[in-house]
């Protein structure tokens, strides 16, 4: 039998984050001793050039039990006629590495323009669906975490309805070189599309990055 669980919406604020999902008197990953090809695996980031931080343990029933628990990035829990996974997207296999933040939620990934043969000319634009139309009031831009490259300087925020028409900007400011979230709040106005239109880095660069962007909206 196999057990599926959709999350279809998560909702935390600043003060109160979601720090993980639990349902109570079940246990949605296990596999046995007894159970033919029981094969827990692992696999964390391998930052040498040769290697790998992968792992296979052949659960026997005489298999240690670990002194505390196993964090990875990727973990899964196979046996022969069944395979369940997890997987995290934190740069480091424990939620306490440099730039960790909500126990593995952080910034480590991103979204970066053109960098790398020929960088594209400023401004450069993000869009986002809501996937409906919202009052919208709030942008929440989280930084690049792990150098100041790409990081937004100057910027405007624009919202549609049709994601055609843009009007005038909704904000018109400058974020901070920081590590830290940039909250950015305007007037409220109905919206389906958001856009964040970066016109300067914080270097003077001709590159944009964007490690989280959210948007926050009023009932």
């Amino acid at each position: 039998m196999v057990v599926e669980f959709k999350v279809t919406a998560i909702e935390d604020t600043a003060a109160l984050r979601v720090r993980s999902l639990a349902i109570p008197d079940h246990t949605l990953v296990s596999v046995r001793s007894d159970q033919p090809g029981a094969v827990p695996a692992a696999a964390n980031m391998h930052t040498a050039t040769t290697g790998t931080g992968d792992t296979f343990t052949a659960l026997k029933a005489n298999t240690p039990v670990d002194p505390a628990a196993v964090t990875v990035m990727y973990g899964l829990a196979n046996t022969g006629k069944l395979a369940a996974a997890i997987d995290s997207n934190s740069l480091y296999d424990s939620p306490s590495g440099g730039t960790a933040r909500e126990n593995g939620r952080i910034g480590s990934t991103i979204w970066h323009t053109r960098w790398y043969t020929a960088a594209a000319p400023m401004p450069h634009e993000i869009t986002l669906d809501l996937g409906a139309s919202y009052n919208v009031s709030d942008l929440h831009y989280l930084p690049r975490q792990t150098q100041s490259n790409g990081r937004i300087a100057d910027y405007q925020v624009f919202t549609s309805t049709d994601g055609v028409t843009w009007g005038t900007a909704a904000a018109s400011r400058t974020f901070a070189d920081s590590t830290a979230q940039q909250d950015v709040s305007f007037t409220a106005r109905t919206a389906r599309y958001v856009k964040l239109k970066a016109t300067r880095e914080v270097g003077g660069n001709a590159w944009t990055s964007v490690a989280e962007l959210n948007i926050g909206y009023r009932p």
